[in-house]
């Protein structure tokens, strides 16, 4: 799944004018970007996913593998969301109108939904250690690379989980999220850049919900004033920012040095 491109024609501004970190790019490794894995948001399809790895191997010129998420369908969100908001107004409804069997009903669609929600936490730790054992297999057989990690949406929180149990590997190990609904913590990687738009509904409201207080120096807005809400969460939509491409030039492309983030 490797595009080779030649030159990068755009032109983009350096990564430290518009990351506001604390200390310089002070650590010195040997480590090598050798491959980017990039896991997708929810309710994507298995093609346009590879689309968006093959857009970010054009850019960079390296191997990109997806892993793909397939947790969360379309069918699965809206399926979920019918059955809390549905057993959710049957009960306030049974309430007022005191139906016992309304009453029911409602509470046994909100436990429907509930359940639901149980089974995809469930697929996306299942997937979150098939990403991690992904992770160790490549840096396992290869001790001179490091690699970069790209989340997208949902993609985030599966990153989450599998950067929590690759620790002994955080030194090899570069992310960026790109309207994540979850910020990567500083501390789970070597070098963390987690960009959000400014107009993404989605990734704003999921922030607030999981992770208001995440604390990260690397939490970079981006001002967006053409495509409001929806449009401005989608993957492509983030790839095709100058701040993204070139938080992920620099990531990939810098062989010696790295950050180092204070414990």
């Amino acid at each position: 799944m490797t595009e080779n491109v030649g030159s990068i024609s755009e032109s983009f501004f350096p990564i430290n004018d518009y990351l506001e970190r604390d200390e310089p790019f002070d650590k010195i490794t040997d480590a090598v970007t050798g491959k980017i894995f990039y896991c997708n948001g929810m309710t994507t399809s298995e093609d346009l996913a590879l689309t968006h790895a093959r857009t970010i191997s054009a850019l960079t010129g390296i191997d990109v593998e997806l892993h793909y998420n397939n947790t969360t369908s379309f069918a699965n969100a809206l399926g979920i969301t019918g059955k809390l908001a549905l057993g959710s107004l049957a009960v306030i409804s049974a309430l007022l109108v005191q139906k016992r069997l309304l009453f029911v009903l409602g509470l046994a669609s909100f436990a429907w939904g509930l359940f639901d929600l149980n089974t995809i936490d469930k697929e996306k730790n299942t997937s979150a250690q098939i990403l991690a054992n992904l992770v160790k297999t490549y840096l396992d057989a290869h001790p001179l690379h490091h690699i970069t990690l790209i989340f997208h949406s949902q993609g985030a929180d599966i990153g989450h989980r599998a950067l929590e149990k690759l620790s002994a590997y955080k030194d090899l190990i570069n992310v960026v999220t790109i309207g994540g609904v979850v910020d990567i913590p500083d501390h789970l990687a070597l070098r963390v850049v987690n960009f959000m738009n400014d107009n993404d509904l989605i990734a704003y409201l999921a922030k607030t919900l999981f992770n208001p207080k995440s604390g990260n120096k690397t939490k970079v807005p981006i001002k967006d004033q053409k495509s409001p809400y929806l449009d401005s969460h989608y993957s492509i939509d983030y790839l095709e920012r100058p701040q993204v491409k070139q938080a992920i030039l620099d990531l990939v492309k810098s062989r010696r040095q790295a950050n180092t983030f204070p414990k």
